[in-house]
């Protein structure tokens, strides 16, 4: 597994202990994560959640990245696992507030890129809070096949041929062509 990577004017590196407090300040921030599962807020209890997490990642079954920007600051979170069959999951999509749109969206295609470039999936898996309008109008642009849903979410799978045309899409709207 690369541990670092650059894509669409962004790096990615994965979770150290290190960033603990970044991820915990958005998983608790009440504005980001009111469409998240619930967080532990001690950093202690987030440091022992990375050390269990790099176990995972050592065995190639999933990946956490934190981006950063050209300066190299901590701008988002993202990560893949549940590796199954052709399928990867996509989820802890998170950034900073007041960022341009365009980094989050850049960065969740930065991440479905590893997945299925660089990991050589066929599929991605994920879900999306219902009353999460917003997350869920972008996912639904990619055209998903709708394979469930419980009392809070729906679950999607996306083909990589249909996430090909919607990334180059919305690449050429981000002038990132």
């Amino acid at each position: 597994m690369i541990e670092q990577f650059t894509r669409y004017g962004l790096t990615f590196r994965t979770v150290e202990e290190a960033d603990a407090s970044f991820i915990l300040a958005l998983r608790t921030d009440a504005v980001l994560s009111r469409f998240l599962s619930s967080t532990e807020p001690g950093i202690a209890t987030q440091k022992e959640w990375i050390r269990e997490y790099k176990k995972r990642e050592n065995r190639n079954e999933e990946v956490y990245f934190v981006s950063l920007n050209w300066q190299g600051e901590r701008q988002g979170l993202n990560r893949l696992y549940n590796y199954k069959d052709d399928c990867f999951e996509i989820g802890s999509w998170l950034y900073k507030a007041g960022l341009d749109i365009s980094v989050p969206v850049l960065g969740d295609l930065a991440a479905r890129d590893y997945g299925f470039e660089r990991l050589g999936f066929a599929c991605c898996n994920f879900g999306v809070r219902k009353d999460n309008l917003a997350v869920l109008k972008y996912h639904q642009g990619f055209k998903p096949e709708k394979t469930g849903e419980s009392e809070l979410d729906y679950y999607f799978r996306l083909s990589y041929d249909d996430y090909k045309t919607h990334r180059n899409k919305l690449l050429k709207l981000l002038n990132h062509v």
